[in-house]
């Protein structure tokens, strides 16, 4: 007999959870095994000496009244039936540890109510707290979720939607209600079907945790929106798959804006290659006097090469001194007005030579209105002086002709008049 008590209390003393048989019409602890110590701090003796105070010294405010209301159903419980309650007790550290307790009839009182009851009481402290953390996750999860301004849902593993929110709804125009358990392959650009399958094989087979890929989306009224997808796939502890967690950024206005962009490049390419190939020669100065952009005519005008002429200045290393002050006020007159001008000057030939030239220059501003820089078109007029200096020269020839004949005609006047003079005094003989 002795052996077998013995047997017990080591059970009881190394039982991992505590076990205890309280006293429920009069509130008091009547046995608590060691493991009381290592929860809440509490010796057996300190737990005893409590007497009715237990629930009052130990038991959490808040779980008063529903542990009252737990042992109140005893009376109405079958003798083999167990109870659960979880409630907070305060430890000898002042801090609070929650406990689950699965309990049952002990003992009676004379007239059939339950007096005691044996009970086993496990230590969920840690699991509170993990329920607590994972419950304000799910509310951040909920709320970043519900209020992410890209669209954002969770798909099963059979590709349905099973949660989206309302940025992704309102990305693709359906309604929530409209979008649930549809697939994604419903609402993918049939284009773009067989890529999105691929990658998302590769991440149920372990080859990619997440792929990111653009893509187009079919919205309910027809059109046509581009979305930038990243997918991740969430897993039980086991490894196996849960859902997956696509979000979805809309980049319409970008892709439009690119495909404007490529459009225009083409053009701007093909007006570049134009500019560059012309034999109009063609340069953008800024005014600071540094040379930008120029072309092959412009190159072979000045006699320099590219590399060349991106270290001078025009308006240091091609233009004569004399040109600078006219120049300026062309300059200065283009700056006000932003009318286009149009004057001639001369350049300094990388060989010394001296050309003129006709510049037509026009501005471009900066967006708060300054010049940003000038851009000319340059014509050597070399010939066209050589012509102008010859029809000057032939002029001046022709001028002189024409007063030499004029001065011939008026002798020829002067002496028609001197023979009529001698006429009258001496008339022809009859």
């Amino acid at each position: 007999m002795e052996n077998k008590e013995f047997f017990l209390q080591k059970i009881l003393d190394t039982s991992p959870n505590i076990i205890y048989i309280c006293d429920i019409s009069e509130g008091k602890n009547i046995y608590v095994n060691k493991e009381i110590t290592r929860v809440l701090g509490y010796t057996q003796e300190e737990i005893h000496n409590m007497g009715s105070l237990l629930f009052s010294n130990v038991l959490h405010p808040d779980d008063i009244e529903r542990v009252k209301d737990h042992y109140s159903i005893f009376d109405f419980a079958r003798e083999d039936e167990i109870l659960e309650i979880e409630y907070r007790l305060k430890s000898s550290g002042d801090g609070w540890r929650w406990l689950k307790s699965r309990e049952i009839i002990f003992s009676k009182n004379e007239i059939g109510r339950v007096k005691e009851v044996l009970g086993t009481a496990e230590d969920i402290t840690n699991l509170k707290i993990a329920e607590e953390i994972l419950h304000k996750s799910e509310s951040m999860f909920r709320l970043v979720f519900d209020q992410s301004p890209i669209g954002a849902a969770v798909l099963n593993t059979d590709f349905q939607f099973i949660r989206v929110n309302k940025t992704l709804c309102k990305m693709l125009k359906y309604e929530e209600s409209e979008l649930l358990f549809k697939k994604f392959t419903d609402i993918t650009h049939t284009d773009d079907v067989s890529r999105d399958i691929e990658n998302v094989n590769k991440i149920l087979e372990g080859k990619m945790e997440v792929y990111n890929t653009e893509k187009r989306y079919l919205t309910k009224d027809g059109g046509t929106v581009w979305g930038n997808v990243s997918v991740r796939m969430v897993k039980d502890k086991n490894g196996n798959p849960l859902y997956f967690l696509p979000l979805i950024q809309d980049i319409t206005n970008q892709k439009n804006t690119e495909h404007n962009i490529s459009q225009n490049r083409e053009k701007m390419d093909f007006l570049a290659d134009l500019l560059e190939n012309s034999e109009q020669p063609f340069a953008i100065a800024y005014p600071d006097g540094r040379l930008g952009l120029f072309n092959k005519a412009f190159c072979s005008l000045t006699g320099y090469s590219r590399e060349e002429l991106s270290n001078i200045q025009w308006s240091v290393d091609l233009t004569p001194q004399k040109w600078l002050d006219m120049e300026y006020e062309k300059l200065k007159e283009l700056n006000k007005t932003g009318i286009p001008v149009r004057f001639e000057k001369e350049y300094i030939k990388k060989d010394r030579t001296i050309i003129p030239i006709e510049i037509f220059a026009h501005i471009k501003r900066d967006t708060s209105g300054n010049p940003e820089f000038y851009y000319s078109f340059i014509t050597d007029i070399t010939n066209r002086k050589m012509i102008e200096k010859n029809t000057y020269h032939h002029m001046e020839t022709i001028d002189k002709l024409n007063k030499l004949l004029l001065g011939r005609e008026a002798r020829m006047v002067e002496l028609k008049n001197e023979l009529e003079k001698l006429r009258k005094i001496c008339p022809p003989r009859q």
